[in-house]
């Protein structure tokens, strides 16, 4: 076993190897390709860079459970250090968790921005929001 290599280094050669295969996929057909995910990755790079956030940052995160949640939690792996949070945790066991953990920030799937922002925001937590909607990777709160 070459233990040089990483296990993110791995899966981008096995991810190119699928090219425009899909990569993942979701119960109701939806699928993301090798090709694409690798594209998100680097979208995803450059949306952290522009927002100040390397890998030395350690950040939480609120998604809800969707392809495009998995795909960008895969895109981030290498990026950051991720905490991903449960939504459905009630929002004081959310900000305790955030705390323990010394996170930078969270990023805040736009399906909780009104459930969670002020109190995070309140709470001294900065909010990353993300609109999975939009196109590419847009970022808004920092």
């Amino acid at each position: 076993m070459d233990c040089s290599r990483t296990s993110w280094q791995s899966l981008i050669e096995a991810l190119e190897q699928i090219g425009d295969a899909p990569a993942l996929l979701d119960l109701n057909g939806a699928e993301v390709s090798g090709r694409d995910l690798l594209h998100f990755r680097l979208m995803w790079r450059e949306a952290l860079r522009r927002a100040g956030i390397t890998e030395r940052h350690r950040i939480a995160t609120c998604l809800p459970n969707s392809l495009p949640t998995a795909a960008a939690l895969l895109s981030l792996m290498d990026a950051v250090s991720l905490l991903p949070l449960n939504p459905d945790a009630a929002v004081e066991r959310l900000i305790d968790d955030i705390r323990r953990a010394e996170a930078d920030a969270v990023l805040l799937g736009a399906t909780y921005r009104d459930a969670f922002r002020q109190r995070f925001e309140r709470a001294g937590i900065k909010v990353i929001l993300w609109d999975p909607s939009s196109d590419g990777v847009v970022l808004a709160g920092q």
